[in-house]
């Protein structure tokens, strides 16, 4: 009759984000589409959606040890390139980021917002160019 179900106790002092240490109901492999401490939001319905249609569960997270650390230059580096990518890499590389790492882009975090208008507002020329005959 249905392919899942999930739930979540929302608490007052982080409202519509997940959290993961109050009662919930969500199986492992749809756990990716709902970070911890983001809110739930449209990007979480399109993955659902794209579940639904046949996708695949959400990919595992990287091991730790494949992962820079926030300090780490190279952070900055790889989410700079994920911007430049667009919207959709970037908060697909986004999600699979420990908390730690999320909270380390935070001092760049509005250069990053700038990429990514930059990369969308690319995309969108790209729609609206007529094409060559």
């Amino acid at each position: 009759m249905y392919e899942m179900t999930a739930s979540f106790t929302l608490s007052p002092d982080t409202p519509g984000k997940p959290r993961f240490d109050l009662p919930h109901k969500v199986q492992e492999q749809h756990r990716g589409f709902f970070p911890q401490g983001q809110p739930i939001d449209e990007a979480c319905g399109q993955k659902l959606a794209a579940w639904a249609r046949g996708g695949t569960p959400s990919p595992a997270l990287a091991p730790p040890s494949s992962q820079p650390e926030a300090s780490e230059p190279k952070l900055f580096a790889v989410a700079r390139e994920k911007a430049r990518a667009g919207r959709e890499a970037f908060e697909d590389w986004r999600e699979r980021l420990t908390d730690r790492q999320r909270d380390g882009l935070q001092p760049i975090a509005a250069e990053l917002d700038r990429l990514l208008d930059d990369a969308d507002a690319r995309a969108d020329d790209r729609h609206l160019q007529p094409e060559d005959a």
